[in-house]
């Protein structure tokens, strides 16, 4: 999001940023109150698509990675993606594969490798998988309800994708894999790989059905 201005205040900062109209849950939220499943198909691949150009750019050019990638920190401005809340983004520079994280990840978000407080330059993809699927579907690949559940489903690809489209089920797993270079080389990849099934099945419409 934009930063407008900041300055300190009786000794507080405070930051003046832009004002999103809603975030990807508050979208979902509103579908489901629609009587749908989720956001439509074609609309989270729009939205997804925007994502991964900007987690992308991060790692390619900066070599970032996000590491909170969740509904509530994908805001919608315009019906466009905001990619938001980088407060655990790390550098990726050194020159091992994998990297000490330090801060809080999301346990229902985070890729396997950061509850060893390690992450991958495809972090950011396994997240976006899962949120992929539940904002689709309304269910969640991982469906632990403590820390020690979600950790171990994480940990052990303990995944559901019997709610995902059968055709999207394949794609979903692939970024789901817990070996990081299993996964897709970039964000946008995922997303392309998701669009090809749609076109496989011969329209968004049948798509749409497990």
């Amino acid at each position: 999001l934009l930063l407008d201005r900041f300055e300190n205040i009786e000794n507080y900062l405070v930051i003046v940023m832009e004002l999103a109209d809603r975030t990807l849950a508050d979208r979902f939220k509103e579908c489901r109150s629609q009587g749908l499943p989720g956001i439509p198909r074609e609309e989270l691949l729009g939205y997804l698509a925007e994502a991964s150009e900007v987690l992308d750019l991060m790692n390619s050019q900066y070599q970032l990675q996000h590491l909170d990638i969740k509904p509530q920190n994908l805001f919608l401005v315009h019906n466009h993606i905001k990619v938001a809340d980088f407060g655990l983004v790390k550098d990726t520079t050194s020159g091992v594969k994998l990297m000490t994280i330090t801060g809080g990840v999301t346990p229902v978000y985070a890729a396997p490798e950061t509850f060893d407080m390690k992450f991958s330059r495809q972090s950011d993809q396994y997240s976006m998988a899962i949120v992929y699927q539940e904002m689709l579907t309304g269910y969640r690949p991982f469906t632990g309800t403590s820390m020690k559940q979600l950790i171990l489903q994480h940990v052990q690809n303990s995944y559901d994708l019997t709610p995902a489209p059968v055709h999207d089920r394949p794609v979903i797993a692939r970024a789901l894999s817990k070996n990081p270079e299993s996964r897709f080389p970039t964000c946008i990849e995922f997303v392309q790989s998701l669009r090809q099934g749609t076109l496989k099945v011969g329209g968004t419409e049948d798509a749409a059905r497990p």
